[in-house]
């Protein structure tokens, strides 16, 4: 989730308010990020230095818990779309 002022300028609901806050960078850090992997020929780049371990922890949980985490993650997120109307 990167931090802009995207949604309220485009009038939208949810976004990166309904992330974890520790988890949210700056536009110009990903910026900065994405170029340098750009620059090193990677094709996929994680922005954000705490994003970035997460995903390289995430190769190593199994894929069950990971279908359970996004699925409870999916239903928090419908509960507060339909909340919000």
């Amino acid at each position: 989730p990167v931090a802009t002022e995207f949604r309220e300028i485009a009038g939208a609901r949810g976004g990166t308010t309904a992330s974890p806050g520790l988890l949210r960078i700056d536009a110009d850090t990903c910026a900065d990020d994405a170029l340098r992997g750009f620059r090193r020929g990677q094709s996929v780049v994680f922005p954000g230095r705490l994003n970035r371990w997460l995903m390289r922890l995430v190769a190593f949980v199994p894929p069950f818990v990971l279908r359970w985490v996004m699925a409870r993650s999916g239903a928090k997120a419908r509960a507060r779309a339909l909340e919000q109307g």
